[in-house]
């Protein structure tokens, strides 16, 4: 029999069976008469607690207890037949156990991926990320079927949400498994997943890949710190650390769970104040996921006992809860990073016997202030509706080779703001000369500040069909 360090387990114990092994159809109460036990005369800061060995396994399993000081009563409940004692937890072992592994992956950093930096291209158009990384983010731009893919990877012992403009297609959130081999995190990675909605996110050492449709390609992302996770992985871990022979598996009804993060984040929280709630909610979670019916394997039932000891003992959370803040503050720096998506047309681009320019500017009325190449600010010269604006344009044309003979052009131009919102678009209705743009029937105004996308497909006569696609920011 495997006993922690935490626990003092003694004689007096007690062996339950049925007939054929059989187990219960329901909880069985256990009560332990400790009157004439000198161990339990005056248990100081211990807490007794009533553990259990069940067949074939090597470690005990704690459950929870309820202890009558004055008549030197132990009760628990049990659904499940073994072998049963009364016991005395060490509150600082199992704190000490629980915070020594929880702040072990603190200092771990990730080295430098050798995708960082690198470009994108998809079809005529080259992608680059600006910046190319930040100070707790490897990021990755990757051509992949057609579209855009963006990996972004933690550098950092903190986690972090992913917002991104347009919203992504698809996203595959990787909690790390290096540091925590021996723990199945499918709890971990349900309770974010109800938790972020369209968003994504990078757990501590974790990674995501953001997946873009073909007409929908990444524009900006914003990446938020969220504290919180690093308590929430620090728990998870903890508890490993008290059972390390019990493999960790799913939390039943973990939508019920995600509290345990709102929690977290307040427990993360300079002065502290919702470590007390963190405490409840992670023992609320236990209660729902027990009565949900769901848990009905020994293993998921062993999962809420192991996380039971940390509410019975006390100030076990919250003791969790400051060291982990306290660790992780020096690595609290800049709280939001915004990184750009940025477009270039590979002007010219062959498509096979034309190439195609295309092109941003503002107009020459003074209405928009150019900045630099496609970037733009909004004039203080003319409002309309009691707004001021930018008026902006594009042109476009083609190079065909000499003696070629493609015929004439149709143009079609769809300009994109913040989000993939379409807010112009210009189609001619039959074909002409190969070119367009730059007049005032196309001039088109912009309010609001935002990185706008010209895409451009130009129909040939008797050529191939040309697309090219070129981005733009506006400033206030």
């Amino acid at each position: 029999m495997q006993v922690e360090d935490f626990l003092d387990v003694g004689g007096g114990g007690v062996a339950l069976t049925y007939a054929d092994d059989a187990q219960p159809d329901g909880s069985l109460g256990l009560s332990f008469d400790l009157s004439q036990d000198p161990r339990f005369a005056n248990v100081g800061e211990s807490v007794p607690a009533v553990v259990a060995l069940s067949e074939g396994d090597a470690q005990v399993e704690v459950l929870e207890s309820t202890w009558d000081a004055s008549s030197r009563t132990l009760t628990a409940t049990t659904d499940h037949l073994s072998k049963f004692w009364p016991a005395l937890l060490d509150p600082k072992a199992v704190t000490d156990r629980v915070s020594g592994a929880a702040l072990g992956f603190l200092q771990q950093a990730s080295p430098r991926p050798d995708c960082v930096g690198r470009t994108a291209e998809v079809g005529t158009t080259t992608y680059s990320l600006d910046p190319p990384f930040t100070a707790e983010h490897w990021l990755c731009l990757r051509e992949n079927a057609g579209a855009v893919s963006i990996d972004v990877i933690s550098n950092s012992p903190n986690g972090w949400t992913v917002q991104s403009t347009p919203a992504f297609s698809a996203h595959h959130p990787v909690v790390d498994r290096s540091l925590t081999g021996l723990i199945d995190l499918a709890a971990f990675e349900t309770v974010f997943a109800n938790a972020y909605g369209d968003g994504s996110y990078v757990a501590p050492e974790g990674s995501t890949t953001l997946d873009y449709a073909p007409d929908l390609p990444p524009q900006r992302l914003t990446l938020q710190l969220d504290p919180g996770m690093s308590l929430l992985r620090s728990l998870f871990l903890g508890v490993q650390a008290l059972h390390p022979s019990i493999p960790f598996g799913a939390v039943d009804d973990a939508a019920a769970c995600t509290k345990i993060l709102d929690a977290a984040r307040e427990a993360m929280e300079p002065t502290g104040v919702g470590a007390g709630n963190f405490h409840r909610e992670v023992f609320d979670c236990l209660s729902l996921s027990l009565e949900s019916g769901e848990a009905t394997t020994k293993e998921a039932k062993f999962d809420a006992s192991r996380l039971s000891i940390l509410t019975m003992v006390p100030d076990a959370l919250t003791a969790l809860a400051a060291n982990v803040r306290g660790a992780v503050a020096p690595f609290l720096g800049q709280g939001t990073y915004t990184v750009n998506v940025r477009t270039s047309q590979n002007a010219p681009v062959a498509a096979s016997n034309a190439t195609v320019n295309l092109s941003t500017k503002v107009t020459d009325n003074g209405w928009g202030v150019e900045l630099g190449p496609n970037h733009f600010r909004v004039s203080d010269l003319m409002k309309r509706n009691g707004r001021y604006f930018a008026d902006t344009n594009y042109e476009w044309s083609i190079n065909r080779p000499d003696g070629s003979d493609l015929g004439y052009c149709q143009g079609h131009v769809r300009i994109l703001g913040p989000g993939g919102v379409e807010v112009a678009r210009y189609d001619q209705t039959g074909f002409d000369q190969c070119r367009g743009g730059g007049t005032w029937g196309t001039n088109t105004r912009i309010f609001d500040a935002g990185t706008y996308t010209v895409n451009l497909e130009i129909l040939m006569e008797k050529g191939p069909t040309l697309t090219a696609s070129q981005q733009f920011v506006v400033d206030q």
